[in-house]
C-alpha cells in the first residue's frame, strides 16, 4: 500500500512540474506573439490580461502540486533525499521559481498592462518594449530553472 501511495505522489509531482513548466512556456509564447503585434487595442489588452491571469493560476496550481506531492514523497521516504546535495539545490531553485513567478513576473505583467492603456503612445511604446524584454528574460530564466530541476531530478548527483 505504501509503495502505491508513493507512486501516486510521484505521478502528482511530475504532473505539477509539467503543468507549471508548460504554462510558463505558454506564457512565453503568448507574450512573444503580443509583443510582435504591438497592439494597443482594449480588446487585446483584456485578452492578454485574462490569458495571463489564467496562465498564472495554472503555474500556481502546478507549484502547489509540486510542493504537496514532494512533501508526501519525503514523508514516505522519511526524508532520505533531504540530506543530498542535488535535492537541496532543487529546493533552492524551486523557491527562486516561486518568487520569480509570483513577484517578478506578476509585477512586470501589471506594468505591461498599464502601459498598454497609456495615453502617451510615444513614451509608452519605448517603455513597453523595455518591459516586454524584461518579461521575456524572466520567462527564459524560469524555463532554464525548470530544465535545471529536470536534470537534477534525473541525475541525482551527490
Amino acid at each position: 500500500m505504501g509503495g502505491y501511495l508513493y507512486n501516486i505522489a510521484l505521478v502528482t509531482h511530475v504532473v505539477g512540474i509539467t503543468l507549471a513548466a508548460g504554462a510558463t512556456v505558454f506564457d512565453f509564447v503568448i507574450v512573444s506573439i503580443h509583443g510582435q503585434n504591438r497592439s494597443k487595442s482594449i480588446l487585446d489588452s483584456f485578452v492578454s490580461e485574462t490569458i495571463h491571469n489564467k496562465v498564472s493560476r495554472l503555474i500556481g496550481i502546478g507549484m502547489l502540486l509540486i510542493i504537496l506531492s514532494g512533501i508526501g514523497m519525503m514523508a514516505f521516504l522519511h526524508g532520505v533525499w533531504g540530506q543530498q546535495t542535488w535535492f537541496r539545490i532543487k529546493m533552492i531553485i524551486l523557491v527562486i521559481i516561486v518568487v520569480n513567478a509570483i513577484v517578478v513576473r506578476r509585477l512586470l505583467g501589471i506594468r505591461f498592462q498599464k502601459m498598454l492603456q497609456a495615453e502617451d503612445v510615444e513614451v509608452a511604446s519605448q517603455q513597453l518594449l523595455d518591459v516586454h524584454r524584461n518579461i521575456r528574460i524572466v520567462q527564459i530564466v524560469q524555463m532554464l530553472l525548470f530544465v535545471t530541476i529536470f536534470v537534477l531530478s534525473i541525475f541525482k548527483f551527490n
